[in-house]
């Protein structure tokens, strides 16, 4: 029953509308059909290790590269890390590196700041310490003075003293001719004129004594404080304070990163400074308890000039109606 045998072929007929479409494309969609169904055949089932070539030229094409470049297991990749970690440790000690220099570079800036302030505050000091040195001259020229005051002033009460015993004199002499001058134990009031002229030339002698020793005084309080080389005050002076020590390299390297000969420089002139002003604070407290002392004599010499003066003023007023009421 040859009839009822499946052909291979197709016998579909095509109509107008595949005959154009076949044209078109330029082939039989039934070749086609065909063509793909042979390629599909001739392709292996799934799931298998048939090597068609490609596993070959994929060797052959990384067979260059290192093992350990690609890692086709899953796992983890430890060399990649490795990597990773040598970059983090060097990108660590450059920015240990970068801040060191930072903390350097600020250090430089605070021992300049340091320099320059020591240079202004010895510049102070100095033009602190020429003021002092100015006005404990004026108090000396001052001292002077108050002693030339107080000499004129104890020569007035001198002539004062001679002014009043003339004009007792002058009294008695005025006296009516009728009224003779009787006087009774003559030696022994000669003996008290002598002795009150002694006592009152002892008096004035002492005045001009002690004002000249007020003067001496104070003239060497000035040069004690100018120049300590002519005495210490009190162990204030030269004497009195101890010299200024360099710093030593232990105790200079605790503030110094590289010991540079430029940081060196800067370390020795801030030393150096500091020492000055050193100086300059023990002139200065030498020249204020000077000064202190000064003025303190010298208000106390023109309290006794104040004294002397009223004293006088009240001796020249007698003195004066005394002789008012002569005639």
């Amino acid at each position: 029953m040859s009839w009822f045998k499946r052909s291979a072929q197709k016998h579909i007929p095509q109509t107008a509308d595949d005959r154009m479409r076949n044209e078109l494309l330029g082939g039989d969609a039934n070749a086609q059909q065909d063509d793909q169904s042979s390629v599909y055949g001739q392709r292996p089932p799934s799931y298998t290790t048939v090597d068609d070539g490609n596993d070959t030229a994929r060797n052959e094409l990384f067979s260059g590269a290192p093992s350990s470049a690609r890692n086709y297991g899953g796992g983890i990749n430890q060399s990649a890390y490795e990597g990773i970690d040598e970059e983090g440790e060097g990108g660590g000690v450059a920015n240990e590196e970068e801040e060191v220099e930072a903390i350097k570079q600020q250090t430089r800036y605070v021992k300049e700041d340091s320099k320059d302030s020591t240079r202004n505050a010895l510049r102070i000091a100095r033009e602190t310490e020429e003021n002092a040195t100015t006005t404990m001259m004026k108090l000396g020229d001052q001292s002077e003075r108050i002693a030339d005051t107080e000499r004129h002033l104890d020569l007035a009460k001198a002539h004062s003293n001679r002014a009043e015993d003339k004009a007792k004199e002058l009294k008695k002499l005025n006296r009516s001719i009728f009224r003779p001058v009787i006087t009774w134990k003559t030696d022994r009031r000669r003996q008290e004129i002598q002795q009150k002229i002694e006592d009152r030339h002892e008096t004035e002698r002492e005045e001009r004594e002690k004002a000249h020793a007020d003067v001496f005084a104070s003239r060497k309080r000035v040069d004690e404080a100018i120049d300590p080389r002519k005495g210490a005050l009190r162990g204030f002076g030269a004497l009195g304070r101890k010299a200024p020590q360099a710093s030593s390299s232990v105790e200079r390297s605790k503030y110094q990163f590289e010991a540079t000969a430029s940081d060196d420089e800067i370390e020795d002139e801030i030393d150096s400074n500091l020492d000055e002003i050193s100086q300059a604070v023990g002139n200065l407290k030498r020249f204020a308890i000077a000064s202190g002392e000064e003025v303190e004599t010298q208000n106390t010499r023109l309290d006794d000039i104040h004294n002397k003066a009223g004293r006088l003023d009240d001796k020249i007023f007698r003195n004066t109606e005394k002789l008012k009421k002569i005639k």
